[in-house]
């Protein structure tokens, strides 16, 4: 083997951010407004991206609720 000597080392991998329609969505949406989910892991994939900004954004705080209806189930935007 050899030794290779004052070889800087690279930076970390770190996750990026995304910024994909949850995400716009999500920012873009005022008090009271709501989105409609046809499939119930979607909905819940909507909440979760929700709960990771409360926790990773200082600033983020709105708060959305899920309700189930007959045809799908809606994400409100209540704080």
């Amino acid at each position: 083997m050899i030794v290779d000597k004052n070889v800087p080392v690279q930076k970390g991998w770190h996750r990026a951010k995304k910024f994909d329609d949850l995400y716009h969505t999500i920012h873009a949406m005022d008090l009271g407004d709501s989105v409609f989910f046809d499939d119930y892991k979607e909905a819940i994939r909507f909440r979760g991206r929700v709960s990771n900004y409360r926790r990773t954004e200082p600033d983020f705080v709105k708060d959305f609720v899920i309700r189930k209806l007959t045809d799908g189930w809606r994400v409100w935007r209540t704080k």
